[in-house]
């Protein structure tokens, strides 16, 4: 969170602040944990997590983070969001989601499971195959 006080202009600095005091973070208050996925305006997707989702998202759409992905991309469009159990299970999923394919983001923004599940033994089918041919290769 240090980081994404350094990029924001003094009055956002202090906007959050309050709102962490609001909101209670500074008093051990349990805060709700997203995972979201934006379409830009182009076509990719930028994927992030946040405690506070309308604020993240409204951060993006406004382009108040001029080092953030989307700030060039908008206008940006949420295709996906779901609240997690803690910073680290959003942490996690995030960068897992991040690691995945197009297709697989597009067919988990669906809710195609049947789809992202044949695409993920695709991928291992791949990785061993590509083992294998190494290993032949010795």
């Amino acid at each position: 969170m240090i980081s994404f006080f350094l990029i924001l202009p003094a009055f956002s600095i202090i906007y959050l602040h309050i709102l962490l005091i609001f909101y209670g973070e500074s008093k051990n208050v349990m805060l709700d944990f997203y995972v979201y996925i934006l379409k830009c305006h182009d076509g990719s997707y930028y994927v992030g997590h946040t405690d506070n989702i309308e604020a993240r998202i409204s951060a993006h759409k406004q382009g108040l983070i001029r080092t953030c992905y989307t700030y060039k991309k908008r206008p940006v469009e949420v295709v996906y969001s779901d609240t997690v159990g803690s910073r680290g299970e959003a942490i996690e999923a995030e960068q897992q989601i991040k690691g995945w394919s197009r297709k697989k983001k597009e067919a988990f923004i669906a809710g195609d499971f049947d789809l992202l599940k044949k695409l993920s033994n695709e991928k291992n089918n791949e990785k061993i195959e590509a083992k294998k041919r190494k290993n032949e290769g010795k």
